[in-house]
């Protein structure tokens, strides 16, 4: 008799093992995945073929200039993906399916439930089925459309709500969306129109009607009207009736509002800087996260001289001069913050959003105090909630008295850990004066 025991172990799946054309993908049999605990298995009934499937299985002939993010992420990607090959052999980013099977920690999710989701760069969904964990970006399934209909929906309305929100769109204003009739312009224009925006959708002559059934307050043929010229010199001016924000959906990005001018008081010198500062005489071995980001660092920083010529990623000041759509900070303001790789903190003024990493300073500390709080709180919360941590656990921290590690201490401490902090001989009164529980 035939052994079928490992039959159910087994799935059908479109797998690609070099580059190139369509062609390359074959029905292959794989291993079937297992959930863990904190997982579902989803058994698969749709998956379109997006635009980043066809740039990942054909990547090898994808030039620096096809790529529509810059030559840094091309190269990112290049790598992530696969030089001469692909790293990951299975396809298809957005699914919809349903669960077949959960792990035994899942509350949000049952066996049968109707569901879809984005897997991102991971992908894998091109198969009978996939495992993804119940937090990830997955929910329930309309009941009132197809598998194949909710499929090719994750993508387009992510991006598109997180450029509308980004954007601040608020009713009442004006906006011009580029690409409207794409896979993401057509959700934001029907974002927009949902906050009570006036919408101007811009396409081309076959797709006008479709933007107009999407609701868009006017649409611009970009093949007759040459929109750019308007539109882009009026948009820093007061002319109320420009649009407020221009949001360009096939460049991913928006035009944000204008910033408010920050006088910087304080700005300490960090590891980061030191790093920046002498990039050049600095190792893969010496940089602390290996040899990948050593070697997109260097690039983005400048392999022979330096891109950025002014340092200073943290700051406090107080804000001089605000934008005209700025709402969240007013002149006077006392404020502190994290500029990250961008920096330029070591000057007398930096302009930066007010949706960045900028806050109010306390009223109770100075300038000087405060303008070191930034990196090491927000990396220490960072690894804090990363980990977890909850009331009544017990949690060591190596390097407790750095300038992560510290904070590190307070925030487990705040969630009600018990917290054993890690230093040398010099730091055991300090970090106990933090809170630690026991101190080695």
């Amino acid at each position: 008799m035939e052994d079928k025991s490992n039959e159910n172990l087994k799935m059908k799946a479109a797998v690609y093992r070099k580059y190139g054309p369509p062609e390359v993908l074959k029905i292959e049999e794989v291993e079937k995945p297992t959930p863990k605990d904190n997982e579902v298995l989803i058994r698969i009934f749709a998956t379109p073929v997006g635009y980043g499937d066809i740039i990942a299985r054909n990547f090898r002939n994808i030039s620096p200039r096809k790529f529509p993010m810059g030559f840094l992420l091309w190269f990112i990607t290049r790598i992530a993906f696969g030089i001469r090959r692909p790293r990951n052999k299975i396809l298809g980013a957005e699914f919809a399916g349903e669960i077949e099977t959960v792990g035994k920690d899942v509350k949000l999710f049952k066996k049968g439930d109707q569901v879809f989701g984005y897997l991102g760069p991971s992908m894998r969904a091109n198969a009978e089925y996939r495992c993804m964990s119940e937090k990830g970006t997955i929910t329930l399934k309309p009941t009132n459309i197809t598998f194949e209909e909710t499929a090719g929906v994750p993508y387009g309305t992510i991006m598109a709500l997180s450029l509308v929100r980004k954007a601040n769109v608020q009713s009442g204003q004006k906006i011009l969306i580029n690409g409207a009739s794409g896979g993401i312009g057509s959700y934001a224009v029907q974002f927009a129109k949902y906050f009570g925006a006036e919408v101007t959708g811009v396409c081309s002559t076959a797709k006008l009607e479709f933007v107009k059934s999407l609701g868009a307050d006017k649409v611009i043929d970009y093949t007759k009207e040459d929109f750019t010229n308007s539109n882009f010199a009026v948009l820093h001016t007061p002319v109320t009736s420009a649009p407020k924000y221009l949001a360009n959906c096939t460049a991913y990005e928006p035009i944000p509002p204008e910033a408010p001018l920050i006088r910087i008081f304080a700005t300490p010198v960090g590891y980061g800087d030191i790093i920046a500062r002498n990039f050049r005489n600095i190792s893969p071995r010496k940089f602390p996260m290996g040899f990948l980001l050593w070697f997109i660092t260097r690039i983005a920083f400048g392999i022979r001289r330096p891109r950025n010529k002014i340092l200073g990623a943290e700051f406090a000041g107080e804000i001089e001069t605000v934008g005209k759509d700025v709402k969240l900070f007013k002149k006077g303001d006392q404020v502190f913050g994290y500029l990250g790789p961008s920096m330029r903190a070591n000057a007398e003024y930096r302009c930066m959003s007010e949706k960045g990493t900028i806050t109010l300073k306390p009223t109770n500390i100075t300038f000087e105090e405060t303008a070191g709080v930034p990196y090491g709180t927000i990396m220490a919360l960072s690894l804090v909630r990363k980990a977890n941590v909850q009331s009544g656990q017990k949690i060591l921290i190596n390097g407790a008295s750095g300038g992560i590690g510290s904070y590190a201490v307070q925030f487990a401490k705040y969630f009600g850990a018990e917290v054993t902090g890690v230093c040398s001989t010099a730091k055991l009164e300090f970090v106990k004066s933090l809170g630690a529980d026991k101190v080695i």
